[in-house]
């Protein structure tokens, strides 16, 4: 960190020609320098594999990153770690990761990425979401009807065998 010092003046118009003034002198003031980032993770994405939830992420640098832990929630909120995944402390190189969530809740999932350094500080990625919705049944809409019915949400590769209108 490093010391510095400001001079600020403030002035107030109260309209009128009514006007004061004050200046005063801060001194002491501590400011973290700034350093290169621990981690340079320039992209996190989740996709679907069958059931399963494929995470990857890169990385252009780290410096003493000791690892990732992948962590999960179904609300958003409440996020619990399921993974961790060991970092590649301290490189200038490009770094391919991937996580695999192999049972995922049914519905929305949430995951993002605790990195954590050496000496115990951490900073979280953005959040990524996938939804496995198992809600497979049809939809017959609208109901009650005396014109016409739509019927959606047939799981993919299904077909009609039969269908029966009853009055």
């Amino acid at each position: 960190s490093a010391t510095a010092s400001a001079v600020v003046k403030l002035t107030v118009d109260f309209g009128g020609g009514s006007i004061c003034e004050k200046t005063s002198t801060f001194t002491g003031i501590d400011c973290p320098t700034s350093g290169p980032l621990p981690v340079e993770l320039v992209y996190f994405k989740a996709t679907k594999i069958g059931s399963a939830a494929s995470l990857k992420w890169i990385t252009l640098s780290e410096l003493n990153n000791n690892y990732f832990e992948v962590q999960h929630s179904t609300d958003g909120i409440n996020f619990v770690a399921i993974g961790t995944v060991d970092g590649n402390g301290t490189t200038n190189e490009r770094k391919d990761y991937n996580f695999m969530h192999q049972y995922p809740a049914s519905g929305v999932n949430y995951y993002r990425l605790k990195q954590v350094d050496y000496d115990g500080k951490y900073k979280y990625s953005k959040i990524e979401f996938l939804n496995f919705d198992t809600d497979n049944h049809l939809k017959v809409f609208p109901n009650p009807t005396s014109a016409f019915v739509f019927i959606s949400s047939l799981p993919k590769g299904s077909e009609f065998t039969n269908i029966r209108f009853v009055y």
